[in-house]
């Protein structure tokens, strides 16, 4: 059986004004917002194995909760704005005890980093303004045509697109 196909587009924003007007969009087009997550993502490799592979296996804690999320993501390909990658996903009730499970099979933290995520709802697209320590960001997910019909609706042009993922973003915010 195949792993499931995450499909996203990311824009960075300018600013709180910029995210903002990202939020009137989402209202004004019916948009419904799920909840405001605050997040710690950890990144997790075994002697560079999974980054020479392109690969990701992060765990995402909520609030300092112990339960969790426990994703796998395999090499990304890119449809312009567009990055696609299988993506399996577990929640976990106990992220300590998953790191201590990591760290027995020989994986540790590489990097992390806090996340404030709202998350929204607008037709087939789940839509997240995401701040981060190195900027505000919006990330669209679902298929390429949604994905288009949302950006197009909130206005986020291919000047406003952003490449690289989180972790790629915060190891150059820690190299500054």
């Amino acid at each position: 059986m195949g792993s499931p196909i995450e499909q996203e587009g990311k824009w960075r924003l300018a600013g709180e004004a910029h995210a903002e007007q990202v939020r009137a969009g989402l209202r004004a087009h019916g948009a419904r917002l799920q909840g405001v997550d605050e997040e710690l993502n950890r990144l997790f490799d075994r002697n560079g194995e999974l980054r020479a592979r392109s690969q990701v296996l992060r765990l995402r804690m909520f609030g300092g909760q112990d339960r969790a999320i426990l994703t796998w993501k395999g090499k990304a390909r890119r449809d312009g704005k567009v990055k696609s990658r299988a993506e399996q996903e577990v929640g976990v009730d106990d992220a300590g005890t998953v790191i201590a499970i990591l760290a027995g099979i020989g994986f540790t933290g590489t990097i992390e980093y806090p996340k404030t995520r709202e998350n929204w709802q607008l037709g087939d697209a789940a839509v997240s303004i995401d701040a981060l320590p190195f900027g505000l960001f919006c990330e669209i997910e679902g298929d390429l045509q949604e994905i288009a019909r949302v950006a197009g609706l909130l206005g986020l042009t291919d000047a406003h697109a952003e490449r690289r993922g989180y972790p790629a973003l915060m190891r150059a915010f820690l190299k500054q």
